[in-house]
């Protein structure tokens, strides 16, 4: 009986992985969900935008799009995933580097935020490259070490290469957001590939509990102050979004109300309210307000349908890798993709304090757009190199 019911189990197991499995002749599926986000994204950018900037962010937004589905086309088409594996550690160092270089001149502060470089014809935001580069080099350790990974040595250096970023975006930046991301990634990486899964859960309860303990002295243990840090005050706004003592409370408050206000099919294409001098820059941040405030509850649903299939499709791209860094690869894009849009919904609708995370393909900014696209083109550089059967 055991011995049938092993063999069940294994067929099973391989039926399922069979089903998981992809073949690079639908690489299509995945370019046709790009081009459908990216298409969403520009209109839904020109309406938020139009009313206080013209047609100037379209046509900024559409050149970067343009330019990012040219280089993530490129990418799929010329670049082999597996050379960027020996360079990890020099782009993980030349990004870290390059966050640093917010302190010198070439720095610009923007909404008194110094996180962008000046690059004389545009402005670059290093973050996002640390992003990937963190993608990048930890595919790399877990794909040569991953069988090691209970040893110590191995896990600290893990710990060590997500953490730097981390502190460094945090402390010289305060970009919080993306501190935030690059965490996401690299231990959701690292969870993914740990044999002991019960240590890793373990260890994030305790972090959570922690964060929950600080939010309780927060909230509740300290009277509010109105000289006192900004995070303690969106805290209490996160609590509270309604209550008008609380400096920035208006954004989180106006963004509720459009999506309040939308319903289920929406007020129509264009016809946002909050555009019009109520939410301040709705075409960045807080973009999906504006989109469901004129698309309703079924037009959002419609773009986080596409955003879930496209997380579906790099994961059953990653599945079906041939080696184990391109997995491990796929799996950093599918995180980075799937808690950004998570962690943007969560912060619009209040759920989660307000942290300043862009939605992917949808908030402007160019080097954001830019490292999205070069991140598909390497999800499309794995599927290329897919040796499997069709299926």
């Amino acid at each position: 009986m055991s011995t049938v019911g092993t063999k069940q189990n294994t067929a099973g197991t391989k039926k399922t992985r069979k089903k998981l499995r992809v073949n690079a002749d639908n690489d299509y599926k995945l370019i046709t969900c790009v081009l459908l986000l990216a298409g969403f994204g520009l209109v839904v950018l020109y309406s938020s935008s139009y009313y206080s900037e013209g047609i100037s962010m379209l046509l900024k937004q559409a050149i970067f799009t343009i330019a990012g589905i040219g280089l993530m086309l490129l990418m799929a088409e010329i670049l082999d995933y597996r050379v960027l594996k020996p360079w990890a550690i020099l782009l993980y160092a030349i990004s870290i580097g390059m966050t640093l270089l917010v302190l010198t001149p070439i720095g610009v502060t923007v909404n008194g935020a110094r996180r962008w470089l000046d690059l004389g014809v545009t402005t670059f935001q290093p973050s996002e490259f640390v992003k990937v580069t963190v993608i990048l080099v930890v595919a790399g350790i877990l794909s040569s070490y991953w069988k090691k990974l209970q040893q110590w040595k191995v896990s600290a250096v893990l710990a060590v290469i997500v953490l730097v970023p981390v502190a460094i975006l945090f402390l010289v930046t305060d970009h919080l957001s993306a501190a935030v991301i690059v965490m996401a990634i690299g231990f959701g990486m690292v969870f993914i590939a740990h044999p002991k899964d019960r240590v890793m859960l373990l260890a994030v309860l305790i972090v959570l509990l922690a964060a929950v303990l600080l939010i309780y002295y927060i909230v509740v243990l300290k009277e509010y102050d109105p000289g006192e840090s900004f995070r303690y005050t969106r805290i209490r706004i996160w609590f509270d979004p309604f209550n008008e003592a609380y400096d920035g409370s208006y954004q989180v408050r106006e963004g509720l109300y459009g999506i309040a206000s939308g319903g289920l099919f929406g007020r129509g294409l264009g016809n946002s309210i909050l555009k019009e001098g109520f939410l301040p820059e709705p075409y960045n941040d807080m973009i999906f307000a504006v989109l469901c405030e004129e698309m309703g509850l079924l037009g959002a649903g419609m773009v986080l349908y596409l955003f879930l299939y496209l997380v579906i499709r790099i994961f059953r791209i990653g599945v079906s890798a041939p080696d184990k860094f391109g997995f491990f690869l796929c799996m950093g894009v599918m995180l980075h993709i799937a808690s950004q849009v998570v962690l943007n919904i969560l912060v619009v609708t209040n759920t989660i304090m307000n942290t300043g995370i862009t939605l992917c393909f949808f908030s402007g900014g160019g080097s954001a757009l830019l490292f999205i696209y070069a991140e598909m083109g390497l999800v499309l550089s794995v599927a290329k190199r897919i040796q499997n059967p069709k299926i």
